[in-house]
């Protein structure tokens, strides 16, 4: 009689890489992306983009699709002048354009041709807290609380 044999393993994504580890720790298999990038999708519709509003950290880069469900015979855009990103559309077509942001702040883009506008909001990436610093216990494990002058 053949035994059989199952093989149970576990994969871990990160956000500049991948690996694929067994349940002993082993890593069997691991990948690298040298440039992880953001997605995003943005449509156009009569009452403007959707999503208006897009959230971002500063140096990541991003992928945008822009796709349209206005009539078939109106062309519309994305412009970016601050990037140099300006992109086209009709309906049922799909265009494509990548950005990076390396400082925090508003990016508006907006079409001229149908008046609308959205903007980007990158933020700057945050720094994580070590615990002890956190800790407000103090030698004989009392509490500190601040006092009013």
């Amino acid at each position: 009689m053949k035994e059989l044999i199952k093989v149970l393993f576990i994969t871990f994504v990160f956000s500049n890489g991948a690996f694929v580890m067994d349940l002993q720790g082993q890593i069997l298999e691991e990948k690298v992306y040298k440039s992880p990038y953001k997605e995003i999708s943005i449509i156009i519709a009569p009452e403007g983009y959707y999503p208006k509003n897009i959230s971002l950290f500063t140096g990541e880069k991003v992928k945008v699709y822009l796709t349209s469900i206005l009539d078939q015979n109106i062309s519309t855009c994305l412009m970016l002048p601050e990037k140099g990103l300006f992109m086209s559309v009709r309906r049922g077509e799909i265009s494509e354009g990548g950005l990076f942001f390396k400082r925090e702040g508003i990016y508006k883009f907006y079409c001229p041709t149908g008046k609308i506008e959205g903007k980007f909001i990158v933020l700057k990436k945050g720094r994580k807290r070590r615990m002890d610093i956190m800790s407000t216990k103090g030698p004989q494990g009392k509490m500190w609380i601040p006092r009013e002058k």
